[in-house]
């Protein structure tokens, strides 16, 4: 599967955090973002949540915005992990958000997804030790239960059989 990093919603805050050297960093970002959606294999996007930087509810219309361009098929919400020692930076132990906060605003988050666009994410599943929440769209979520884990077998058969086809990410589901 393919990551891309969604670092912030909109130009300011990733100026803010990523500290980019490219001027037109962000029509790179979004170039990328655009580049996703023309994948058939499995796409995720990335967000380190930051508390009081990346986790308004006003910046659900932004990330709104960058998912119907890049339509992922999972978003995984993790929280910031604190390394700061040695960097110079803002953040703070207090902007590692409490995992109840990053489970509510994910679960807001795919509400509001669900309420305003065609994409439909529900909560796929959580693991709370690693402070991951996982989104998914529901095409991977068959008879009430989310398809989420790589059969390796089959993927490796099926792009062994077909070097010159990228292969569909429905088509390795582990059943």
């Amino acid at each position: 599967q393919l990551y891309l990093s969604v670092d912030a919603p909109t130009p300011e805050t990733m100026k803010e955090l990523d500290r980019p050297i490219f001027p037109d960093f962000w029509d790179r970002f979004n170039a990328s973002v655009v580049n996703m959606s023309k994948r058939k294999g499995r796409t995720v996007f990335r967000l380190t949540m930051i508390e009081g930087v990346n986790m308004s509810e006003a910046d659900f219309v932004h990330y709104q915005r960058i998912f119907e361009m890049g339509q992922p098929h999972f978003i995984e919400l993790k929280v910031l992990t604190p390394a700061f020692s040695g960097r110079k930076t803002n953040l703070r132990i207090s902007n590692v958000p409490r995992w109840e906060r990053l489970v509510e605003f994910g679960k807001k988050l795919a509400l509001h997804l669900s309420e305003h666009t065609s994409l439909g994410y529900e909560v796929a599943c959580a693991h709370k030790h690693s402070g991951c929440l996982l989104l998914g769209q529901n095409r991977f979520k068959f008879e009430d239960r989310w398809r989420t884990w790589i059969d390796f077998d089959k993927f490796n058969k099926l792009v062994l059989d077909t070097p010159d086809t990228e292969v569909a990410a429905e088509e390795y589901l582990l059943i």
